[in-house]
């Protein structure tokens, strides 16, 4: 009798801790739900975290802890108990869509692009005309490099809501990406239209009226893109670069000098593409001292870069030769009457007339008297004296020889502060034409002013 007591007894004990438990974790779980929405997530987390140690496969659990956490920014431990929803399995106390919609975005959050696209393939399906299921769909299958589809995605997302500026920019960016260069611009202009504060486009549309020969258009576009986060160093290099090719060096300067004073990351291919630009700009105004200081650097980080090393390896004598320092850096008329004197003490030629051009001076000369008895006629040459960057090639050879035709002169003489080439020496070999290159410059220098 007293074991059959017992036995009722603990089945009466088991069947009451059920009830209790039936009726006291849902009394928590709305609790949990209250402190929520007071926003005091610290004791529902401490509650839900006693409710799992002993349901540890409770959904509903699960997803409200995800809440939480995302409640707290805690994004990876919600995406974990996202995850510990679907492998649980998604029960009617959870609103799937709205799982689906969270797990999504955190997916998308720490870039596991597939995953996320799965769950907006999910959603769509469900709602096959929602604009933002459609458009997350085309953005993530842009990240995921599968351009054509994407394309498909973001214009189903316009075709229902044709103010989504970004819908425009991705669609405009793959466009670019593919060389459609019109319908690039077609959809970073519309992006701008619904969203003016959209500067990635800025930037975009700048390369494309760069592109197509519009340097007005693409400096103030690039002029807006420098509030973009992501463009600023290179819009500004940009601007540079065109203000470079129209000859407005200053300008130029200006930018590019900004942009190297900005840069994030002083060692990026951005950067030294700034420095370089810049470096040209001051070789072209003679300041070779500030364009060394630029090849210097370019060349400690990126020894390969461009033509760094031919540029250091030309101006090598800069540093200890002040002769030929002045003459690559003085001015114009310095330059001019530095040349004259060149001719007439190193060649004996007194100079009649002088024509300045861009890096080069040509002076109209005939040779000094020497025995004016004899009374004979002096025949004109042509001096050509060059500080250009590049080495003296067989297209500055012709040039000269093209110019002393127009002018009618038989003999002409180029002097240079570069190196010549040997398609230039060749050119030049059975023509009325001297070459004097660096080396031999230097020498006619150091004889004038031993």
């Amino acid at each position: 009798m007293f074991l059959i007591i017992i036995i009722v007894g603990s089945v009466a004990l088991v069947l009451l801790l059920i009830t209790l438990q039936f009726f006291i974790n849902p009394q928590k779980i709305s609790t949990v739900e209250r402190l929520f929405k007071q926003g005091r997530t610290t004791q529902a987390i401490k509650i839900l975290k006693n409710i799992l140690i002993k349901e540890p496969k409770n959904s509903a659990a699960h997803f409200l802890m995800a809440r939480l956490y995302l409640q707290e920014n805690k994004n990876e431990l919600a995406l974990m108990e996202m995850k510990l929803v679907e492998s649980c399995g998604i029960t009617e106390e959870i609103n799937e869509l709205e799982f689906r919609r969270t797990i999504a975005g955190l997916y998308e959050t720490f870039e596991q692009y597939e995953e996320a696209l799965k769950e907006y393939v999910l959603l769509l399906n469900s709602d096959p005309n929602n604009a933002k299921y459609s458009f997350k769909c085309g953005k993530l299958f842009e990240k995921l490099g599968k351009n054509d589809t994407a394309i498909k995605y973001l214009s189903k997302a316009i075709e229902l809501d044709t103010t989504n500026a970004e819908a425009h920019y991705i669609l405009g960016s793959i466009y670019y990406k593919t060389k459609h260069l019109q319908e690039a611009k077609n959809e970073f202009e519309k992006a701008l239209k619904y969203d003016a504060s959209n500067y990635d486009a800025y930037y975009y549309l700048g390369k494309i009226l760069k592109e197509g020969g519009d340097s007005r258009g693409a400096l103030q576009a690039f002029e807006k893109a420098q509030k973009s986060s992501t463009f600023r160093l290179k819009s500004l290099i940009e601007r540079g670069s065109i203000f470079m090719n129209e000859g407005s060096i200053d300008n130029a300067i200006i930018e590019l000098e900004r942009a190297v004073r900005i840069a994030p990351d002083p060692d990026s291919s951005d950067m030294l593409y700034a420095r370089y630009f810049a470096s040209l700009c001051y070789e072209k105004l003679r300041k070779i001292e500030k364009a060394l200081e630029h090849w210097e650097y370019i060349y400690k980080k990126r020894p390969q870069f461009l033509d760094v090393t031919d540029k250091l390896r030309q101006y090598q004598e800069f540093s200890h030769d002040d002769l030929i320092k002045d003459y690559l850096t003085c001015s114009k008329n310095e330059f001019a009457e530095l040349c004259q004197n060149i001719t007439l003490k190193a060649f004996n030629h007194i100079s009649q007339k002088v024509q300045d051009g861009t890096d080069s001076i040509d002076i109209i000369a005939i040779e000094a008297e020497k025995d004016k008895w004899l009374g004979t006629k002096k025949m004109p040459k042509l001096f050509r004296y060059m500080r250009i960057a590049d080495n003296i090639s067989e297209i500055h050879v012709r040039n000269l020889l093209d110019e002393m035709k127009k002018k009618n002169i038989i003999r002409g003489i180029m002097v240079c502060s570069s190196d010549i080439l040997n398609s230039a020496l060749q050119y030049a070999e059975n023509r009325p034409i001297e070459i004097y290159d660096r080396e031999k410059l230097t020498a006619i220098l150091k004889k004038m002013n031993g």
